[in-house]
């Protein structure tokens, strides 16, 4: 009987550190009325580049109703890129009801971090994989030269092509194994 209410104890206490993790560390904003494709709210990009990239996204949208959302923000307030893209996704309600397509990349600039969200109607195009090969193949580079607006363009363009069948990217990995090596220790685990 004691055994028991030391395992009800600690349970009990995993679940309450747990709410106070996830429940205060990150505060998302109220779904906005308009939601464009591409909000940056630390004005990395110019008001050309802005445009151009949401004019591309409008138009993807339009033809195909896929809604993909840029957010560009300094951080994700110490929350992890994919829980903080998860959220807006979910909050904000990012592709059509029913359908689930939307795609969310959120660019966090201090905190040196991206990450791309998928909804689940799109998870058998736009996998996991094919989100970190973008990522580390098209995004990266670009970053690391300080080239935001170029690496934000890339990788959407790169998630369109994946979403229309056409994106052709060798499987490199970023620490130089193959990609069936690459997933090994996670077999392992």
């Amino acid at each position: 009987m004691k055994n028991l209410s030391i395992k009800t104890f600690l349970v009990s206490l995993l679940l309450l550190l747990s709410v106070a993790v996830f429940g205060q560390a990150l505060k998302i904003p109220e779904r906005p009325s308009f939601i464009p494709p591409v909000i940056d709210s630390t004005r990395t990009l110019t008001q050309e580049q802005n445009q151009r990239l949401t004019e591309k996204l409008k138009n993807y949208s339009d033809s195909t109703s896929t809604e993909i959302l840029v957010m560009v923000v300094n951080t994700t307030q110490g929350d992890a890129p994919w829980h903080y893209a998860f959220e807006i996704a979910d909050k904000w309600k990012i592709g059509q009801k029913g359908k689930d397509n939307g795609v969310v990349m959120v660019v966090a600039v201090k905190d040196r971090s991206i990450f791309i969200q998928t909804g689940v109607g799109l998870q058998h195009l736009l996998t996991d994989g094919a989100t970190k090969l973008i990522i580390e193949n098209d995004i990266t580079p670009y970053f690391k030269e300080g080239d935001y607006y170029g690496g934000i363009d890339k990788g959407t363009s790169s998630i369109i092509q994946v979403l229309k069948g056409e994106y052709k990217q060798d499987k490199k990995s970023g620490n130089g194994e193959d990609g069936a090596l690459g997933f090994l220790p996670f077999i392992i685990m």
